[in-house]
């Protein structure tokens, strides 16, 4: 600081500016807890000079205040900070650099702290911001270290920019929000493939608590899918890929649709898998609903070609029976006619061990035993059999 710093008593600067430095006897003695911010009973120097030097040498800005909160010496690094000289700060109360909403609250707490100095490191929890000869404020962390003699107390502040820190807590924070109200199950795995989170909604899909897979192999839970094996594969290979549907089975037994994507996560050196989860429940109903649909469209239009062509009539009923087992996603199919007061069919089509299980029943139904379409299913327990009218 080329226009040096005035000490009451003292002149900080270059040698000989402003007057000879007084002897060291005459000058406050700088302890060791300025270093470590805990008493020390044996001065590493004495006078401002010293003062001046230990703080040129902190990693952080640091400012000296005495007893009163006047601002006695900065470093290079206050300045930058800052955006004031060490001239336009000497002689100011501290509160300079406090915003305006905090000098009051910060005056009260200096007094106490005045009457019980003590050592405060960074990173003790605290919300701090500081405020620029601009007006703009930044969020900081303070350490407090008293020095110099009881007559004389001094104390050092510390000063460390977390601007960064905070923006990246902040995006921490978010993306853990969005991760535990997503409606997608979201969870992580290590490259071992053992589950080391497990977000709501993965509970809500799968029914699985949070503590009971913590810790946990994947493959207890959704074992032998080649889908999630080809996944996790092209993460790690770094091949960039789309989400694969597969289906996966809840704690109770029942599937469920899913579509997986998986990305690779590298966290401090240590590599494992985040997976996200989707139930397409509604998607592959939706699905398969216009299949349906485009089948009916066709069967329609070759059901209708083959009714009005010159086409035998057993072969049209056949064609309904193959169009009715595609449609319905059935094994067979069958037309039954009442002929002669015996049940007999008229056309059928589909896997021969269940059209022959079908013959035997119908043939030994005696006609009007099974009026409707219910009592028609009833007589199959060993088959899903649906019936209707024609």
């Amino acid at each position: 600081m080329a226009s040096g710093i005035d000490v009451p008593g003292h002149r900080l600067g270059p040698e000989g500016a402003g007057g000879p430095v007084p002897p060291p006897a005459a000058l406050p003695a700088v302890h060791t807890n300025v270093l470590t911010g805990t008493p020390g009973n044996q001065p590493v120097a004495e006078g401002p000079a010293m003062l001046e030097t230990f703080l040129s040498l902190m990693p952080d800005a640091a400012v000296a205040v005495d007893a009163s909160g006047t601002i006695v010496a900065v470093n290079a690094r206050t300045e930058a900070f800052f955006g004031y000289s060490a001239h336009e700060l000497h002689g100011k109360p501290i509160e300079l650099l406090v915003p305006e909403r905090y000098r009051h609250a910060h005056r009260r707490q200096r007094s106490g702290y005045s009457s019980d100095p003590h050592a405060r490191p960074m990173g003790v929890g605290l919300e701090l911001y500081a405020r620029r000869k601009d007006g703009s404020e930044f969020p900081v962390d303070i350490s407090l270290a008293p020095i110099g003699a009881e007559q004389e107390p001094l104390v050092v502040a510390a000063v460390r920019d977390v601007t960064e820190r905070k923006a990246a807590e902040s995006a921490l924070a978010q993306l853990a929000a969005i991760v535990e109200s997503s409606a997608d199950a979201i969870f992580s795995i290590t490259r071992d493939g053992v589950i080391t989170s497990w977000n709501p909604a993965a509970r809500t899909m799968f029914q699985y608590d949070r503590e009971g897979v913590l810790g946990r192999h994947i493959g207890q839970f959704f074992p032998d899918d080649p889908v999630l094996e080809d996944l996790l594969d092209a993460a790690l290979s770094g091949r960039p890929t789309p989400s694969h549907d597969t289906r996966w089975l809840r704690q109770d037994g029942t599937p469920i649709d899913v579509a997986i994507s998986v990305s690779l996560l590298d966290v401090r050196g240590q590599q494992g898998y985040s997976l996200l989860v989707r139930d397409i429940t509604i998607r592959k109903a939706a699905e398969l609903e216009l299949r349906r649909q485009a089948l009916w469209q066709r069967a329609t239009a070759e059901i209708r070609l083959s009714l009005l062509s010159d086409a035998p009539l057993a072969a049209s009923l056949e064609l309904i029976c193959r169009w009715a087992m595609d449609i319905s996603g059935s094994s067979a199919a069958l037309i039954v006619i009442e002929d002669h007061n015996r049940y007999r069919a008229r056309a059928r089509s589909g896997e021969r061990p269940v059209v022959d299980e079908i013959l035997a029943v119908i043939e030994q139904t005696v006609p009007g035993t099974a009026p409707d379409a219910r009592s028609w299913e009833s007589l199959f327990p060993s088959l899903e059999v649906q019936a209707f009218p024609i």
